[in-house]
């Protein structure tokens, strides 16, 4: 039996945005990860990072013996650290994003990992078979904001003439001041249930992340430190690919940009399967055709993650229900057929007051 511990965890981490249903196969993947004294200590963390002697009065714990556990846990990527006039504060994660991706950042292959992947797809294979489109649709309003959000291709929008700063990727990558990149979690996934990513020229790394997130992604083991000018070059490296830039759903303040595929990212997996654009937030972009220049090549389809184009009579069509708004097949005509026009309804994302909302949203 499981114990009632997490099941308190599972419904702490629910006071997030994106919340997870408490069934026993995500409750083994909690026992997996914590302790049951790191269970007690996580039910009574903050979403907003604190200092020890805060977080002491609140646990009730002595500093030596609350520093020591919180250190083992951020370490694991079960809480989240940041160094802030010069003391180390400590704050909540949801699972997701967050934990989950934590436990795979590493990439190594290791036991652990294998372990962690295979109860977690052992979930995600459960829950798949409950779900329907019909309770996609009615489950869109449970979960609040979607947390990440498109980001097109740079190069596809600068012909349009007004484009907001957080609409290109080179702004919101100007603004940062540290950078990390890791190995995508969603594909060492993949790669570790024996389901290799099918797109061709990935980049061995392609998530990033940024500002103090960055900071404690370095500190911690689950990537590396990077200039701006690589995460510029990665960037090219995962447009070039086909790859979608995704970010989390504010307009300023960027904490990471996922480099996503429509095979091994689970976003986009649920885009496909259930026809959900809405489990991320679109960018305020689509993709037009020009039926007389298309010559029939299919590469777009090719590069589409999301299967929003097809060939009928050797002419793509597309499918606005599922577009997202990317860029992705518009810079892989070899014609020009396609292009992204603005949306006639333009959504903005919420400015945020600090760099967590979106990732580690107030809870």
């Amino acid at each position: 039996m499981i114990r009632e511990i997490y099941y308190e965890l599972g419904a702490r981490l629910n006071r997030f945005s994106q919340k997870m249903p408490l069934v026993d196969d995500y409750l083994l993947i909690l026992q997996e990860i914590f302790t049951p004294e790191e269970a007690s200590l996580a039910i009574r963390l903050p979403a907003q990072p604190a200092a020890l002697s805060e977080l002491s009065g609140r646990t009730g714990m002595p500093e030596q013996v609350l520093g020591a556990i919180l250190e083992r846990m951020a370490r694991k990527g079960t809480v989240f650290s940041l160094e802030r006039d010069g003391r180390t504060e400590y704050s909540a994660i949801p699972f997701v994003p967050g934990i989950a991706e934590f436990q795979l950042m590493r990439a190594e292959g290791s036991d652990r990992e294998k372990k962690f992947a295979a109860l977690f797809e052992e979930f995600e294979k459960k829950m798949s078979a409950l779900l329907t489109p019909e309770m996609m649709g009615q489950l869109e309003g449970m979960t609040g904001s979607p947390f990440a959000r498109v980001i097109p291709v740079e190069e596809e929008v600068c012909s349009i003439s007004q484009i907001f700063p957080y609409e290109k990727v080179c702004q919101l990558i100007e603004q940062e001041d540290c950078f990390a990149v890791a190995k995508c979690y969603c594909r060492h996934h993949a790669d570790l249930m024996g389901r290799p990513c099918k797109v061709k020229g990935v980049p061995e790394v392609g998530c990033m992340s940024f500002g103090d997130v960055a900071r404690f992604v370095v500190k911690r083991g689950f990537g590396r430190e990077a200039s701006r000018e690589e995460a510029r070059q990665i960037l090219d490296g995962c447009e070039k690919a086909g790859l979608v830039h995704c970010t989390n759903n504010v307009s300023n303040l960027m904490t990471f940009i996922c480099n996503c595929c429509g095979c091994c990212c689970g976003i986009l997996r649920m885009v496909v399967k259930y026809n959900h654009p809405r489990a991320l937030a679109q960018s305020n972009f689509m993709v037009q055709a020009n039926p007389e220049d298309c010559s029939g090549c299919g590469d777009c389809v090719e590069r589409c993650q999301v299967q929003a184009l097809a060939l009928e009579h050797l002419t793509v069509r597309v499918d606005s229900s599922r577009c997202i708004g990317c860029g992705v097949c518009s810079t892989g005509c070899p014609t020009g057929a396609l292009q992204l026009a603005r949306r006639e309804v333009v959504i903005e994302p919420v400015r945020a007051s600090d760099p967590f909302v979106g990732i580690l949203e107030a809870a």
